[in-house]
């Protein structure tokens, strides 16, 4: 703090501003959101470099600088008011969002940390969302659970409405795929995740939105033995797909019942159920069914 404040009021807020953006920063991303003259910043840059506050990797204009200790980040960061925190934050990860696109496509996870440092939760719940998103695509399952639940969290803290219990579903659709995938169908956690999906999908008018949710109860029961249970749930999907005239949830509905029915002894009902599914089946169209409902 003491050097900070030797180092005078322009360079302190420099150093703010890389903090409020991480340990590491760009200079092209530090300019656009400190908006001072090349001159002024790459002056106080250097005075920060001389004193060994941070370190410069790299030439300008694609130097990159980082704090040469977390404490020096932290203290940087600390300084700052809070109105003034979140608004830079707010002002991050705008200028992310309009000016560095590619970034923000490859890492959804630096807005969602900046608009929720900054206040703007409905965002942050869309980028963590989108960060959960494209790990399960990566089958990055623990980093997936991580996002999702940073996204769960902000959104438990809204007013319950039907907005509300659709992104949580949305969000709950990815984060239980990415649990089995971590702790197994049968696990307890993934028992949460469900239960929870399909108490909210209870709340809500059929939708399309609902059959993943139901889907992935169908899963858990399934592995737990809860074969009565299961039987169940294959008929609120057949239900659900019936009142929407849906091709593609019917066909998630018979792959549920006959395996369903097949543990049971009904080969018969089974037979029947594999035919219909068969019949509805063409793989260009539902061929990403089977890494989401396999």
């Amino acid at each position: 703090m003491a050097r900070l404040d030797r180092l005078g009021s322009a360079v302190k807020e420099v150093a703010q501003i890389g903090a409020v953006i991480g340990r590491e920063f760009s200079y092209q991303l530090l300019a656009a959101v400190a908006q001072r003259t090349g001159e002024e910043l790459q002056a106080t840059l250097r005075r920060l470099t001389e004193a060994g506050l941070i370190l410069c990797r790299g030439s300008l204009p694609e130097a990159t600088f980082v704090f040469n200790h977390a404490l020096v980040r932290d203290a940087a960061y600390n300084t700052l008011l809070r109105d003034r925190r979140q608004n830079l934050h707010l002002c991050v990860a705008g200028t992310l969002e309009s000016q560095f696109a590619d970034l923000t496509q490859v890492q959804p996870e630096l807005l969602a940390h900046h608009y929720a440092a900054g206040g703007s939760e409905d965002k942050a719940i869309r980028y963590w969302r989108d960060a959960g998103e494209r790990a399960v695509r990566r089958a990055a399952n623990r980093e997936a659970i991580e996002n999702l639940r940073r996204a769960l969290s902000l959104i438990s803290r809204q007013e319950e409405t039907a907005e509300r219990w659709r992104a949580e579903l949305g969000i709950l659709s990815l984060l239980c795929p990415a649990l089995m995938g971590v702790h197994g169908w049968s696990g307890e956690e993934v028992g949460h995740a469900v239960e929870r999906a399909a108490e909210i999908a209870r709340r809500l008018e059929s939708s399309a939105d609902l059959a993943p949710s139901i889907a992935n109860l169908w899963h858990f029961n399934v592995s737990r033995g809860r074969l009565d249970r299961a039987d169940e749930i294959s008929s609120d999907l057949s239900r659900i797909a019936d009142e929407l005239h849906d091709p593609e949830i019917t066909l998630q509905a018979h792959h549920a019942t006959w395996p369903t029915r097949w543990l049971r002894g009904r080969f018969v009902d089974a037979s029947r159920e594999i035919d219909a599914g068969m019949a509805l089946y063409d793989e260009h169209r539902h061929g990403h069914l089977s890494s989401a409902r396999a």
